[in-house]
């Protein structure tokens, strides 16, 4: 017998009352010897562990049987399926044991990889969970560099402690890839910084920091500069998102605002063509001054 089952029978048992008699797996004289009226099945195991021994299972069940005691068998249902089929097709990346070793119910056998279907897992800030949903697309770009899109599948529903993060899963849309992707591989994804909104944005280069304070100068209806202090919320590539302290379609000013005094005068015109005007101020004249 196995080990453990050894000791369920003779030490396990009896203290809760059940007597277990061992006899020899195939000595049937023994076993029908030991049957009698309070007897209420016999166990043995198909093949022997350690001693691989066979049980004659025919001759212990004609001899159970004939006395109304019922045969408990181990092992021939699991020897029938010891053939383990993989849950997908794949590559076998680990082998957790070897053939003829003995293994438990629910023992790993072998760890696969699936290189046809790979993910991407990303660790996302909790702030930044409320952009993704399953189905949202981002760009991701490989290693290389080569960009490609993919799609949330699931939005994990646990969040780490102390990075504040959930696991994202997305499925990648790559073909015609130089290289073959691998797990582990290191992908960028750009992320949303949140749900979809309408947001007011002020470019950087209006931003004016003074003793704490983020201040803007707004052009007012007369033409001249009026500085407000303003509420910044998230940066959005060049810009800036802001809360508070400034409306929609007013004009904030972008140059020269470090020089600029409350209600000076500005001139409002289009960035390009300031640039162009001091390029052309920069550039030498006939007699080879700049003008």
């Amino acid at each position: 017998l196995y080990g453990g089952t050894y000791n369920l029978f003779a030490h396990t048992l009896p203290q809760l009352g059940i007597k277990t008699r061992f006899v020899g797996p195939n000595d049937l004289d023994a076993i029908a010897s030991r049957i009698d009226e309070r007897t209420k099945a016999v166990y043995c195991e198909s093949i022997g562990n350690p001693a691989g021994n066979v049980a004659d299972l025919a001759g212990i069940a004609e001899v159970a049987h004939a006395r109304g005691v019922p045969v408990i068998v181990v092992g021939r249902r699991d020897l029938a399926d010891g053939e383990v089929a993989a849950p997908y097709d794949g590559v076998v990346v680990t082998r957790h044991t070897e053939i003829g070793a003995w293994v438990g119910v629910g023992a790993p056998v072998a760890t696969l990889l699936n290189e046809g279907d790979l993910e991407i897992e990303v660790d996302v800030p909790y702030n930044r969970i409320a952009g993704l949903a399953p189905g949202t697309a981002v760009a991701i770009a490989l290693a290389d560099g080569s960009p490609y899109a993919a799609a949330v599948r699931a939005v994990g529903a646990e969040q780490n402690a102390i990075t504040h993060t959930r696991q994202v899963r997305f499925t990648p849309e790559i073909t015609g890839a130089e290289v073959a992707n691998a797990a582990g591989e290191s992908v960028s994804v750009d992320l949303p910084l949140g749900a979809p909104r309408q947001v007011v944005t002020v470019h950087k280069d209006a931003i004016l920091k003074r003793q704490g304070l983020s201040l803007v100068y707004v052009v007012n209806g007369e033409g001249a500069a009026e500085i407000r202090p303003v509420e910044l919320g998230e940066a959005v590539g060049p810009r800036f998102e802001v809360l508070g302290g400034v409306a929609v379609g007013e004009a904030t000013v972008i140059r020269g605002n470090e020089r600029l005094r409350p209600g000076q005068a500005v001139q409002v015109g289009d960035p390009e063509d300031f640039e162009n005007q001091a390029a052309a101020e920069a550039a030498p004249n006939e007699e080879g001054e700049a003008s």
